[in-house]
């Protein structure tokens, strides 16, 4: 069964260029462009991994991520925040990992694997 990873990200092309990248590694996609109706989306995508950007239209990513951890039938999905500010992550403590823009695809496999145990290589 593939493994189902929502991107919540307001920058189209980042979102197609992972999209592109973890489909190519049989991941099952899902994206978004901003955080409306996020628990609707997480609850009926069932996603086992969620790429959260952190600068959102509306809702930044760590009130997102907050609202995901803090809802029971979602708190167990592992969360890693992106962003292209350095330093402005490691200060949140509700994500399972934070990566910094551009994103390493190596990198960002890892940590995958790390989180929900599907090793890939590049």
């Amino acid at each position: 069964m593939l493994k189902r990873i929502l991107i919540v990200d307001d920058n189209t092309e980042h979102l197609d260029v992972l999209k592109d990248a973890l489909s190519y590694f049989n991941f099952l996609i899902e994206t978004r462009c901003d955080g409306k109706e996020l628990l609707s989306v997480v609850e009926n995508f069932k996603p086992d991994l969620l790429l959260l950007d952190y600068i959102l239209p509306g809702d930044n990513g760590v009130d997102l991520c907050q609202k995901i951890k803090n809802n029971a039938q979602t708190n167990d999905i592992p969360v890693i925040l992106m962003s292209g500010y350095l330093g402005v992550l490691e200060q949140f403590t509700c994500c399972n990992g934070f990566l910094y823009k551009p994103l390493d695809l190596n990198v960002l496999l890892e940590k995958i694997d790390d989180l929900i145990g599907d090793k890939v290589t590049v």
